[in-house]
């Protein structure tokens, strides 16, 4: 890991948690009690270096 900003969310969350195996953030936002699941594939190929 680089630590290299591969993507960003459009949320206002202040909740975060990643699945186990990577590909799947859920995010909460307290004040609206909206959740969401992103799926991370979108990502994938910034991660993998094909810029």
């Amino acid at each position: 890991m680089t630590g290299t900003l591969v993507g960003e969310l459009d949320t206002a969350a202040n909740s975060i948690a990643f699945s186990p195996d990577g590909k799947f953030v859920a995010t909460a936002d307290e004040g609206s009690g909206l959740v969401c699941l992103w799926d991370t594939a979108p990502f994938e190929s910034q991660r993998s270096g094909d810029r």
